[in-house]
């Protein structure tokens, strides 16, 4: 299996970004509330009494919406007449074959009915948000009934004690479903009107590219390339006017919609054996639509796109399709003895590109992703505070692991609304200073393997960890490195690689007189050694060491040449040589990616690192057992041993269990030294 890169987990779509293609089609949907909808009609009878679910055991029986056909037939799936069902409640193991429905709820009330029949002589209205009424116009069929699992109907939302034991059950349920369908709402073109030019909805244009592709009597990357050339025009423009740029406009769209950034879709769809896309009156297989996404990308990238204008940076569609699909074809199982927390690999993926309403799912909608953390949720965790539930997820995670990989989403010293202590992630916004040091897949190994041993503790918000400080800040080469703008902004302006080479040169002269002959050699070394520290010897790339620190020097200098031939066209009209340029600037730029919103540092005993622009001078470096690199800690006052954990760090040289033998270090070998304890708070 290919090595999972730190790339490969972080992604490149930044939520909230804006979006540069295609202004008039491909701008960010509606909020799901905002999303239009068509009301249904009143039911028959002006009032109906409200339904109440009857109580269930909560830890081993479901219900299941059976969604009955209209009354005339005739009408098809676009009858407009109320939606009927009737609720069924069979024990767990038991339960005929059914769907279960991954939609987006929005923040809309629950008012409109839904008619259950109890009897043949009594109806009761089960309320339900707008969206939802219709999807279920959508997915109700002509002439036969379908059985449904739907969140909404299925669990009494009023009911906490309920309510828990459900959710805990949730991974179970979707595993067990015949097959999961997707609702992505209605296409906006069937409702708002559209200029003259726009004739296809955008279910119809992804409908027939959709179609084209299908029918093509090959499937290779090469032709799936060649087909979406003559479909699709990717190149930038503001006035939309041929059917090429409109079909641009219907995958930016579809791409944009707002299920993509909900936080329970990631397991509702992971673990679903069949995926069925629905979007309006557009049924397909989640495996066509990216085919079809892949082609585009593809075709962006040989144009020579800008990496800030694709689908894939522009889009959260496109990466999490791209996740989801990897996750239920096992292409992100990691290697179990290289990861600590498959659960922390699984929120680290996908927190950073999705949203809750309650904070406290930001834990529970990824609940069928533990292995032994014993993560639950209760009718007790409803009512536990956000607080309460992230760090106790924490918590779990680093006693089970023995690791302390969960420091790869730290926040710093970043004001937040929560009290929460400095050693557990802020879930909602895990990564404040851009792609970290150190993921669960990291090859690092600063802290020699050495396990975190738990130690319970009087108080909850302090945690003990061993190691050893081996280090001081004791000065910044750089301002903080701000976000690396991709192809327009070369990689030697984005590092300020001139100033930054300059800086460290001065540095290591004011020190002339401890260095003695050793002068020379940090001197001869200084470029390479600058370079491994800001792309922190690949963390983003799935080699670690790197054996390519040359190629990426070389690279950083010609950037402004390796720019030009990326923005020239087609990469197949380029030399040889030509591409190698381009190739080993590529990789750099993703590399680099790691050194956004860091600076690079010396230390007390000269040396070189990179830390969060959040790390301070003055602020101690250590290794802590548990820890894949080493870490940032800041003393708090008052409190002997107790400090602030602020970030991971790169410390060039230290990664790997050893240290420099360039000079003499007092801790060179701080295995070999009393190990000791410091307090997290």
């Amino acid at each position: 299996m290919h090595p999972i890169s730190g790339q490969t987990i972080f992604g490149f779509y930044e939520p909230g970004q804006r979006v540069w293609h295609l202004p008039e089609l491909g701008q960010s949907s509606n909020p799901i509330d905002k999303s239009p909808v068509k009301l249904p009609r009143v039911l028959g009878k002006d009032e109906l009494e409200h339904y109440q679910h009857s109580p269930i055991d909560a830890s081993n029986q479901i219900r299941l919406i059976e969604l009955l056909p209209p009354k005339k037939a005739s009408a098809g799936r676009n009858s407009v007449e109320p939606l009927r069902c009737k609720i069924l409640s069979p024990a767990f193991h038991q339960t005929p074959e059914y769907e279960a429905l991954s939609y987006t709820w929005g923040n809309m009330n629950r008012h409109l009915p839904i008619s259950v029949i109890i009897d043949q002589s009594d109806d009761q209205a089960l309320l339900a948000t707008p969206q939802l009424i219709m999807a279920l116009k959508r997915l109700r069929l002509p002439s036969a009934s379908r059985l449904l699992w739907v969140d909404q109907l299925c669990i009494d939302q009023d009911n906490n004690d309920e309510k828990g034991p459900q959710i805990q059950l949730m991974g179970d349920i979707y595993m067990k479903a015949q097959r999961v369908v997707i609702w992505l709402g209605e296409d906006h073109d069937h409702y708002i009107h559209q200029p003259a030019f726009r004739k296809e909805a955008d279910t119809e244009l992804l409908a027939d590219m959709i179609d084209m592709f299908t029918k093509a009597s090959s499937r290779t990357s090469t032709d799936d390339l060649k087909l979406a050339e003559q479909l699709v025009d990717v190149r930038p423009s503001y006035h939309i006017n041929s059917i090429e740029q409109r079909r641009i406009g219907a995958i930016y769209e579809i791409l944009s919609r707002p299920w993509f950034r909900r936080a329970w879709i990631f397991q509702e769809a992971s673990l679903a054996r069949e995926l069925l896309v629905q979007y309006g009156p557009l049924e397909v297989k989640i495996e066509d639509l990216k085919r079809l996404f892949d082609a585009v990308y593809l075709l962006e990238l040989e144009m020579g796109i800008q990496r800030e204008r694709t689908i894939a940076r522009n889009t959260g569609g496109f990466e999490m399709i791209q996740l989801i699909q990897d996750t239920r074809q096992g292409r992100l199982e990691p290697d179990s003895a290289g990861v600590s927390s498959k659960f922390l690999l699984t929120l680290l993926q996908v927190l950073r590109r999705v949203q809750a309403f309650d904070p406290r799912d930001l834990i529970f909608a990824f609940l069928a992703f533990q292995v032994d953390e014993g993560i639950k949720a209760t009718a007790e965790s409803y009512r536990q505070t956000q607080e309460q539930v992230w760090m106790h997820a924490a918590k779990c995670i680093i006693k089970a692991s023995q690791s302390l990989d969960t420091f790869a989403a730290l926040s710093g010293d970043t004001k937040r609304q929560l009290q929460l202590p400095s050693w557990v992630p802020y879930w909602a916004d895990c990564f404040p200073y851009s792609r970290p040091i150190a993921m669960p897949v990291s090859r690092f190994r600063a802290s020699r393997g050495m396990p975190h041993i738990w130690k319970k503790s009087d108080d909850p918000k302090k945690l003990h960890v061993r190691g050893k400080i081996v280090d001081r800040i004791n000065e910044f080469l750089t301002l903080s490195l701000r976000k690396f703008a991709g192809t327009r902004s070369p990689t030697h302006l984005f590092l300020s690689w001139g100033m930054l080479r300059q800086s460290a040169q001065h540095y290591l002269l004011k020190y002339q007189g401890i260095l003695g002959d050793q002068l020379a050699v940090k001197l001869g070394t200084l470029e390479r050694d600058l370079m491994r520290t800001v792309l922190a010897d690949g963390a983003m790339g799935s080699e670690q060491p790197l054996h390519c620190v040359y190629e990426m020097i070389d690279a950083n200098n010609h950037s402004d040449t390796a720019q030009k031939l990326g923005s020239a066209g087609k990469k197949e009209e380029l030399t040889e040589e030509q591409k190698e340029i381009l190739s080993d600037y590529e990789k750099l730029e993703a590399l680099v990616l790691v050194a956004e919103e860091k600076r690079v540092f010396m230390t007390d005993n000269l040396q070189l690192g990179m830390a969060p622009s959040a790390a301070q001078k003055g602020d101690q470096i250590a290794i802590i057992h548990g820890s894949k690199v080493p870490c940032i800690l800041r003393e708090v006052e008052g409190g002997p041993h107790e400090y602030r954990v602020i970030s991971q760090c790169y410390l060039d040289g230290w990664m790997y269990g050893k240290s420099p033998n360039d000079r003499p270090h007092p801790h060179s070998k701080w295995w070999e030294e009393q190990q000791d304890e410091f307090v997290l708070v």
